[in-house]
């Protein structure tokens, strides 16, 4: 056969074969452009998330150190339930005695009664002034109490 004969479309076996060999190499080089592109990529987006998972380590041990330092449910509780108790007993306290001055104001004569109303009356501020004052001192020691709790 001529080389005439082997031409079709005007292409012959060596001019088609020069120009497949050019399309798979142009191909080959851009695949392994490509290639290269994703496995950079990769090893960005690897160093990104170790990045990521260390922060995330570094967080999570943080959380696991101020949970330590955290009061516990019970403890509060129990520090609670002491404080609760002894405004209790002061609050009976207080009662027992005004209930005694009032049953003595009953059972006097009016004169008597107004004199005794007012003596109970100053009597009854200085003691409320007290109160307060005690449950003030005690709220502030509760205070410093559960803020040394929750300093631990």
């Amino acid at each position: 056969m001529s080389e005439e004969s082997e031409r079709i479309g005007g292409w012959s076996v060596a001019t088609l074969h020069e120009h497949l060999v050019k399309v798979i190499d142009e191909r080959d080089r851009l695949y392994a452009e490509r290639w290269s592109a994703t496995q950079r990529a990769s090893e960005r987006a690897a160093r990104d998330l170790d990045g990521r998972l260390e922060k995330l380590n570094e967080f999570r041990g943080a959380l696991a150190d101020a949970q330590t330092r955290m009061v516990t449910k019970t403890e509060f509780a129990a520090h609670l339930e002491g404080a609760e108790g002894r405004f209790a007993n002061m609050a009976n306290v207080v009662a027992t005695k005004l209930n005694a001055e009032i049953y003595e104001v009953q059972h006097v004569d009016l004169a008597h009664r107004v004199e005794l109303l007012e003596s109970w009356r100053t009597s009854i501020n200085a003691r409320v002034g007290v109160f307060l004052f005690i449950v003030l001192i005690a709220g502030s020691a509760l205070g410093v109490l559960v803020g040394h709790v929750f300093s631990k």
